[in-house]
């Protein structure tokens, strides 16, 4: 208690605009865990319940609203473009992690024949598969070590990924899925 008493009177001691920039980075970094990609309102939204919650200096829209402005400006956060919504940001830990993976990737290109094409062909041949879903069975058994299945949702990308498990179980390999939703 004696600790947090000490922080709240730190606190009190901060200029807003300090606290305001204090403010969206603590809100940057919980966003950030789990999303990659940052709308400004929610960014907004983060920063303001925080202020709310444990700033004792009175940190209001206007206040965090110039200090996401701060961020954006010290490249703390990238404006990446536009949604339907409004700017869309992203940590600069967030790029650098993505051009990693891609980075491990594209590595992995044509690393080798990890399925026969026995096995590729019987996979993209199981039952209900549409054309699109046998070209993306195909696609995620070939030479690549790292594949990445996309579409729409509804498009059936986790129905596919049926028989790519099966095939993967069969040829011995342990299987390990994750996706967004």
């Amino acid at each position: 208690e004696a600790g947090a008493a000490a922080g709240a009177g730190d606190d009190a001691a901060l200029p807003v605009p300090e606290m305001a920039d204090r403010l969206v980075a603590e809100a940057l970094a919980a966003l950030s865990e789990q999303e990659a990609v940052l709308e400004r309102r929610h960014v907004l939204r983060a920063a303001l319940e925080r202020a709310e919650r444990q700033s004792p200096v009175r940190c209001g829209y206007t206040e965090i609203a110039a200090a996401v402005e701060r961020a954006v400006a010290a490249e703390r956060l990238v404006r990446l473009g536009e949604s339907e919504r409004g700017p869309v940001y992203a940590t600069p830990s967030a790029i650098e992690l993505e051009q990693r993976l891609l980075r491990a990737a594209l590595s992995r290109q044509r690393e080798r024949a990890f399925f026969t094409p026995s096995r590729i062909a019987m996979a993209a041949a199981a039952p209900g598969l549409s054309a699109e879903q046998a070209a993306a069975v195909r696609h995620a058994l070939g030479p690549d070590g790292v594949v990445v299945i996309e579409g729409r949702p509804g498009a059936g990308k986790s129905f596919a990924q049926g028989p790519v498990a099966r095939a993967a179980r069969a040829s011995g390999y342990k299987v390990h899925a994750i996706a967004p939703t």
